[in-house]
């Protein structure tokens, strides 16, 4: 019988959960049971580097049995392996002794294929998460404004989004506004790499146990500030109902379309910053 195999890949929270919603997706699209493989371990280079945020990722979804993911790896041994084939209907999938291999992220457009599947990506995450992230996220107030900084492992290899850019932005919006809302922080660097940022008036940072609950409490907020090129922001934009506040030069063109309150902005640091959002 043909079935679903999502092996989680060892990288960072927001590329794992783009691995296993294709693979959801196409289990849904095409009636097939799925297993998925074990979402925590030990990501070396965030503990070498000494990251403020270990990455372990354990305790925050439900794990599917040892047993199962066990048969499930093995059967695939004897089974001829489709691997990533994306989002789309197979025709007479149920009669072949086939499994459709989820491992790897889309080469573009991480989440234009996803859209049509929100709904269904949005429930299935909520039913996996524990019980004790839903109580950390069930305690959470929505921000105003929320910010995602990205540093950690960017810092080596990614483009880094400036202090400078965010605040722009962050006071073109008190000005529009005529407002000063409250700013939170979501993090993954000390507080020496956003001093710039703190220094704003009512300025805070979230102080979450689990990585997973600021994606959630991020994407509660009216604005949302991404940093450039970080799926980590992505999930929080797709996840939301907000305005949300892109990087000119981000290399996802477009994270979902815009409707109801839901709307996308991409700012160049370059240029003055003041009427970009009316």
């Amino acid at each position: 019988m043909a079935r679903v195999y999502i092996k989680i890949p060892k990288s960072g929270l927001g590329n794992m959960m783009l691995v296993w919603a294709y693979g959801i997706a196409f289990a849904e699209l095409n009636r097939l049971p799925v297993t998925v493989s074990r979402w925590w371990g030990f990501r070396w280079g965030a503990l070498l580097r000494g990251e403020k945020k270990n990455r372990l990722y354990r305790g925050y979804f439900k794990e599917e049995p040892l047993l199962k993911r066990f048969v499930s790896s093995a059967g695939a041994l004897f089974s001829k392996k489709v691997h990533n084939p994306g989002l789309k209907k197979v025709e007479s999938v149920s009669a072949r002794n086939v499994v459709y291999i989820f491992d790897k992220l889309p080469a573009h457009n991480y989440f234009t294929n996803l859209y049509p599947h929100l709904s269904l990506i949005r429930e299935k995450l909520f039913s996996l998460l524990t019980p004790r992230v839903m109580k950390e996220f069930n305690g959470c107030l929505k921000p105003e404004i929320a910010v995602h900084v990205r540093r950690g492992d960017f810092k080596y290899a990614n483009h880094i989004t400036s202090e400078e850019y965010f605040i722009g932005i962050i006071q073109a919006l008190r000005n529009t506004t005529g407002e000063n809302p409250k700013v939170m922080i979501f993090t993954d660097g000390g507080e020496h790499e956003i001093s710039k940022l703190l220094r704003l008036s009512n300025t805070e940072v979230a102080n979450n146990k689990f990585d997973i609950t600021d994606i959630l409490q991020m994407s509660q907020s009216r604005y949302l500030l991404l940093s450039r090129d970080s799926s980590f922001s992505y999930w929080s934009a797709f996840l939301s109902e907000a305005v949300v506040i892109m990087h000119s030069g981000d290399w996802q063109k477009r994270i979902k379309p815009d409707s109801g309150s839901y709307r996308e902005i991409r700012v160049n640091p370059d240029t003055q910053i003041n009427e970009f959002i009316r």
